[in-house]
């Protein structure tokens, strides 16, 4: 009870005829909710299903709604209904042969082939106005029927001429006689290849058709609408295989539907309290099994917070506060404070933030940022937590020791301090991965001996690494970082710098910074990372390029410190693996 969800909407290329998709920020094992990276916190495909299937069935019980009523179970608006003998296809504004130019990140010319094109991969029910043939041959298609996608040549108003329509019925004629289409009573309609079902254009093995890049609110804005595979301008096709216009279908009429927030949101709300589908036995089980896990999560947090030592580090009212950090930084992250002019403050905040960042190396930075009374608060908090007998999450896979504070009652502590410290930093830094860090994985690593020593070479599962060292005393364990992932051949395994922990001091640097911790040689260290993502940014072609990059293949002679004993199938031929470790080889999964 009481417990909160950040979840940030974005509304699609095409909305309202595409439901707005939500993603959620904050923590949540669900079985709607994807959890592995780099989906983690997508809704998954399932979700929307649901959201236009019961739209479309709200739609049957309200084929009277004009635009913009509310109508159907879910609040669903329905455009005006098809009329007895009236073809769907007469309210788009161009035909089969019609001469038109697309937004493929640049405005490019074509003939429509289709009308309410579907393939035969997607959804039942799910269409497109066009598909369109551009002038170089490729097949793409058009989402939704407005001009910022699809527009008459050269941006020409409506009305046509006799030469208009001289070039549109020799483009239906050489359309017929490559077999795009079939005449019938002198209206050019499309060829056989019709779905069983619901009479829809299967445009299953067309070749290079087309797909809508990215969310055009809350992402890198796309410049492609109608677009084809391997543009390199575009944003990342969306994860759902709902992002495209659903429609009410009656045999070959089509009446599109409206969504809005709310309706998603209260799908949503509704996913949170019991299985969206109850008829299928696999999904309800997931749901209840995954249920169970949260809300026990949920319970070890609440549980945790009536014993835990430091009851300001949880106290949201308060927020983070001055004591917590090293004086410069609070300075800098005031000094817009002292100027009333918005675009003055930031400037103001930004020159001061950089003043206080050290570039130790190309990409990495240094600066102080929490006090060392602080330092011990959260370390003495982390401790104490792990000697209560609670349930302890480790941060990862390749760390046996630390926790998460994500599971203990900080997550909603740690988003505060995302939004207002580390964000303007990452921003400042780093202006496209670090443009706008909205969701993380907080956790505490520790290494001493008869423990973890040190950590392999590894990349980080985000866009922005924030590493700051809490203690306590110790000898070693420094920090070695190499090249960036997906870097010229060769650099990816080029040592770079080593850095010295500081008890305060945080580092900085790109997720996908090659880098590894060095083994302790006394005591013990422990240090807070905070893993930055940035849903934004993760949405774009040059996020998936980066992240869909193997480990480095090159076979030019690494830097022996760089070498990574898991990522690198070449290791042995440089060193012996070390002792208790095995390759990858031999691991089997």
């Amino acid at each position: 009870a009481g417990r909160a969800y950040r979840l940030v909407a974005r509304f699609p290329l095409g909305f309202p005829r595409v439901p707005p998709k939500l993603q959620v920020l904050s923590v949540l094992l669900h079985a709607e909710v994807e959890l592995r990276d780099p989906y983690e916190g997508q809704l998954e495909d399932t979700f929307y299903e649901t959201l236009v299937t019961r739209a479309r069935r709200g739609g049957e019980a309200h084929t009277n709604t004009q635009d913009g009523a509310n109508g159907g179970a879910n609040g669903s608006a329905l455009r005006r209904p098809v009329q007895p003998g009236e073809q769907a296809v007469r309210r788009l504004r161009f035909g089969v042969g019609d001469r038109v130019e697309c937004n493929v990140g640049r405005w490019v010319a074509g003939v429509v082939v289709r009308l309410w094109y579907r393939e035969a991969r997607w959804e039942s029910g799910r269409t497109v106005p066009y598909q369109v043939r551009l002038d170089s041959g490729d097949l793409v298609y058009a989402p939704a029927d407005v001009e910022r996608l699809i527009r008459r040549p050269n941006a020409e108003g409506d009305g046509g001429t006799a030469g208009e329509a001289a070039a549109k019925e020799g483009a239906v004629k050489e359309l017929a006689a490559e077999g795009e289409i079939e005449r019938n009573d002198g209206i050019a309609e499309q060829k056989a290849g019709r779905d069983k079902q619901g009479g829809e254009a299967n445009g299953e093995g067309r070749a290079g058709a087309g797909a809508v890049h990215g969310d055009g609110i809350g992402a890198e804005a796309p410049r492609s609408a109608a677009s084809r595979p391997g543009q390199e301008d575009a944003a990342v096709p969306d994860s759902s295989s709902v992002a495209s216009e659903a429609c009410k279908v009656h045999g070959d009429q089509h009446v599109p539907l409206d969504f809005s927030l709310r309706q998603v949101l209260e799908l949503f709300v509704e996913a949170l309290r019991s299985p969206l589908d109850p008829d299928d036995d696999d999904a309800v089980r997931m749901w209840q099994m995954l249920a169970r896990r949260h809300a026990d999560e949920v319970e070890a947090e609440v549980e945790y917070c009536g014993m835990c030592l430091h009851p300001e580090l949880f106290d949201l009212t308060t927020g983070p506060q001055r004591d917590w950090f090293a004086e410069r930084l609070w300075d800098a992250l005031h000094a817009s404070d002292a100027h009333a002019n918005p675009a003055e403050a930031a400037a103001a905040r930004d020159a001061a933030l950089r003043s206080i960042c050290t570039e130790v190396s190309p990409g990495v930075f240094t600066f102080d940022m929490l006090s060392m009374s602080f330092c011990d608060r959260l370390l003495d908090e982390l401790q104490h937590y792990e000697a209560s007998g609670m349930p302890v999450v480790r941060p990862n896979s390749m760390n046996n020791y630390g926790v998460v504070l994500n599971s203990i009652g900080l997550e909603r502590m740690v988003d505060l301090l995302q939004r207002d410290v580390v964000r303007p930093i990452a921003k400042l830094l780093f202006p496209k991965e670090g443009s706008c860090v909205d969701h993380h994985h907080t956790f505490m690593v520790q290494y001493k001996a008869g423990e973890d020593l040190g950590l392999d070479m590894h990349t980080d599962a985000c866009d922005v690494t924030l590493n700051v060292c809490l203690g306590k005393e110790f000898v070693g364990a420094g920090l070695t970082l190499c090249g960036l992932r997906g870097a010229p051949a060769g650099s990816e395994r080029r040592f770079v710098y080593r850095h010295a922990h500081v008890r305060g001091k945080a580092l900085m640097h790109l997720g996908h910074h090659r880098h590894g911790a060095d083994d302790i040689v006394s005591g013990e260290r422990y240090n807070l990372i905070m893993w930055n993502k940035n849903s934004t940014y993760r949405l774009t072609r040059e996020f998936m390029g980066k992240y869909m990059q193997p480990p480095s293949t090159d076979r030019e002679t690494p830097d022996l410190v760089c070498l990574s004993y898991t990522h690198d199938d070449d290791y042995e031929t440089y060193k012996k693996f070390p002792e208790g470790k095995r390759p990858r080889r031999d691991q089997g999964g």
